[in-house]
């Protein structure tokens, strides 16, 4: 599961939420802070596209499986900066997927990129389901509550 990085609100989005008010019955827009916050250079003019913003890990171990060595040359609509991908295959290398040659790592780099968890905790469960470890189960029950945005039950 993958989440959205929360970000402040831009002027712009800002206003075209205000532009949505209103338009299909009467109603009415309301900014929980100052004219003078508004306008001052806290809230950037318009907002960062989301692959500027995100974890590039998954994206980039799966495109090296699918074959595209020079993942930083790939072609994407917006194009995120270069020092997000180097971050990335330092991550990547980290974790084992990949060796000192940006290579994909059999069979642990496969595994990590088309398991159902974000590769942290599918590395962390593979790691875990080893002879030496031998805990499986318990981090399992970790996986699985780290993957809920909010695990606990509201009080009733």
């Amino acid at each position: 599961a993958t989440y959205l990085n929360i970000a402040p609100c831009s002027r712009s989005s800002a206003r075209q939420r205000a532009g949505r008010a209103g338009r299909t019955r009467p109603g009415k827009c309301y900014r929980l802070l100052t004219e003078a916050a508004f306008a001052s250079s806290l809230m950037p003019e318009h907002t960062l596209p989301e692959i500027a913003r995100a974890d590039l890990k998954d994206a980039v171990l799966l495109l090296k499986c699918l074959g595209v060595d020079d993942v930083g040359s790939f072609e994407l609509v917006t194009r995120p900066p270069q020092t997000a991908f180097e971050l990335a295959l330092e991550e990547l290398f980290a974790l084992g997927a990949i060796d000192a040659e940006a290579r994909v790592v059999e069979p642990l780099g496969p595994r990590l990129a088309h398991g159902p968890l974000p590769l942290l905790l599918m590395r962390l469960l593979l790691a875990a389901a080893e002879r030496e470890h031998a805990c499986a189960a318990e981090a399992a029950a970790i996986c699985a509550m780290l993957t809920l945005r909010e695990p606990w039950l509201p009080a009733q």
